[in-house]
């Protein structure tokens, strides 16, 4: 073990990409070793029977959604990510989320339309707005869309942690 290596007990350490001068970016095979690798450590460090939750992040920045993905990845949720509203539904319909989380100004597709067809779809899911739109008629709207909370962003992770448990 070098200097750079870790021994926790439970946990693998792995090298995130093979590089070198000549190939300063990590191929295709490479990025789905450290994925998988990555799935492997954090299913030892976050048992699936802790929070096995499936949820559904849709938000066109994509830096937030991969965030949010990892942050609820870490924590043990079982989650799936779409930029855009068609996306999500398609998603939607195999995965089946207990939880969504859904940002309003989505492209296509608004938040609110896509909260209509998640209800008709997911009747015991529970939605949540997390959008910059905060006035009291958006958050009527988002009522009457379906949504159960709507969380203004930048949204704190112990607030979404707080909605989820909500289902516990």
């Amino acid at each position: 073990m070098n200097s750079r290596q870790t021994s926790i007990e439970g946990f693998k350490p792995y090298l995130l990409f093979n590089m070198n001068e000549n190939n300063p970016f990590p191929t295709t095979d490479e990025a789905q070793e450290r994925d998988n690798m990555f799935r492997e450590c954090t299913a030892d460090a976050y048992p699936a029977s802790k929070n096995r939750r499936r949820i559904l992040l849709i938000d066109d920045n994509e830096d937030s959604v991969e965030m949010m993905a990892t942050f609820l990845g870490m924590e043990g949720y079982d989650t799936r990510s779409a930029l855009d509203g068609k996306t999500a539904f398609a998603i939607a319909r195999d995965f089946k989320p207990e939880i969504c989380l859904c940002d309003i100004a989505l492209p296509g597709m608004d938040g609110y339309e896509l909260a209509r067809m998640l209800r008709d779809l997911l009747p015991d899911a529970m939605l949540v707005s997390v959008t910059g739109w905060g006035q009291a008629e958006d958050i009527e709207l988002s009522r009457e869309a379906g949504f159960v909370h709507h969380l203004l962003k930048p949204v704190d992770f112990g607030e979404i942690l707080s909605v989820i448990a909500e289902l516990d």
